[in-house]
């Protein structure tokens, strides 16, 4: 069920402020907010969706032609389209990159309504417990810190490969003429970075709640193993009608009552982080399904042409380690993505471990069925985050990428 906007905290909007002003800045959150009586409302916006089509629509058009123009002075036209396979290989690199930009504008504008529940979810579950509130806003400076590493590195690599190409081409075209024909090109690439930012930002608020879960689970397990220990306290004690006056007559009873009462509620907060999962999946699958394929687009171009730098006769040293930091970039494009998804399956095996443990030493009938409810979520509700429903994201997924990049390299570096 969708809604028109989200009321949250103050301290809610100070984790997501970042990622909203970023998304906004790079056409991908078509939302307005406002500050009400402490709290702020987010909205959709109409505005910033004209705002973002119109943005986007010219960036790929300059791109476009910024491209066909820097491609056209000879010295990059041999580099980059000087055989077949090199024609094959860029062209599909300039089609991911600028297709990946459009997809971000469109799937966040067409799913907008997910990004509303998505948030609308997280907020339920702070409502559930205070204590994931305090929890949260110092693990989410992370993304802060993830942001700025992020666009600080993308940017200086886009910058020093620009003036690469600006260098060689500097004997048939003029310098600026060059960098300005690539600047559209590599602001979209930028879009295609602050995607997949967005998605892990909404990967890891998903993760640090289930990280606070556990925590939450495991002082009820603790609170139980007190329990037990009163119990053997009290049956030693009561002896007469007087003992029944004892203080810990009746504890344990109220460790019970809170126990069932508290897992409950812990089932009701995954249950909203599986919704706020679905939410991403549907939101975000296509995009991130199009980022994996332009991750292993970049690893086979990139190899490639440092390869063919190699073999040539005028082999540049910086144009070699322009080539070499931009295979590691990629890297860590798969690892930030893909890290906060195995993430979240690591806390629910977590999750899952703790709550047998807690099942298998025999409580009351009230905690003991809330543990089996809590065991059929988990077992029947999983937290798991895919690419458009074809793969699962978890670190499998990186090795299976390095064999596919093997395998395609290998097959150009034969038909070269």
């Amino acid at each position: 069920m969708t809604s028109l906007s989200v009321t949250i905290s103050s301290h809610f909007f100070d984790s997501l402020s970042t990622v909203l002003y970023l998304g906004r800045s790079f056409c991908l959150f078509p939302f307005k907010w406002e500050k009400f009586d402490g709290n702020y409302v987010i909205r959709k916006s109409k505005t910033h969706v004209v705002y973002s089509f119109v943005a986007v629509g010219v960036v790929v058009l300059a791109s476009i032609v910024g491209i066909s123009e820097a491609y056209s002075v000879p010295a990059i036209h041999l580099i980059r389209l000087g055989t077949t396979v090199k024609r094959l290989v860029n062209v599909t690199d300039i089609i991911i990159v600028l297709s990946s930009a459009l997809l971000g504008v469109v799937a966040t504008w067409s799913k907008k309504d997910k990004l509303v529940d998505y948030l609308n979810h997280l907020n339920k579950v702070l409502f559930q417990f205070d204590v994931l509130l305090t929890y949260q806003v110092p693990r989410l400076r992370n993304f802060k810190l993830v942001t700025l590493a992020t666009m600080v590195y993308s940017t200086t690599l886009l910058s020093f490969h620009t003036g690469i190409w600006a260098n060689l081409g500097s004997k048939d075209w003029n310098v600026y003429a060059i960098i300005a024909s690539f600047f559209p090109f590599n602001f979209s690439y930028l879009f295609t970075i602050v995607e997949e930012l967005m998605y892990w930002y909404l990967v890891y608020s998903v993760k640090i709640r289930i990280t606070a879960l556990n925590e939450k689970i495991y002082l009820i397990g603790e609170n139980e193993r007190l329990h037990d220990l009163l119990m053997e306290i009290d049956k030693r004690k009561i002896n007469s009608v007087v003992d029944t006056l004892h203080p810990h007559f009746f504890k344990p009873t109220l460790y019970k009552s809170t126990s069932a009462t508290q897992i409950q509620k812990i089932i009701k907060a995954y249950l909203h982080l599986v919704a706020a999962k679905n939410c991403v999946n549907d939101c975000y699958g296509l995009i991130i399904l199009t980022v994996l394929l332009g991750c292993l687009v970049h690893l086979l171009v990139t190899p490639y042409l440092l390869r063919s730098v190699l073999f040539s006769s005028d082999d540049d040293e910086i144009f070699i380690a322009s080539q070499s930091v931009w295979m590691i970039g990629h890297v860590l494009r798969l690892v930030l993505i893909v890290e906060p998804c195995d993430g979240c399956l690591r806390e629910i095996r977590k999750t899952s471990l703790i709550v047998c443990k807690m099942a298998s030493v025999g409580l009351e009938t009230d905690v003991q069925g809330s543990l089996d409810l809590l065991l059929t979520c988990l077992s029947q509700c999983e937290l798991d985050f895919t690419a458009f429903g074809l793969t699962v994201m978890h670190r499998g997924l990186l090795t299976a990428i390095a064999g596919a990049v093997t395998t395609y390299l290998v097959i150009l570096f034969q038909f070269n």
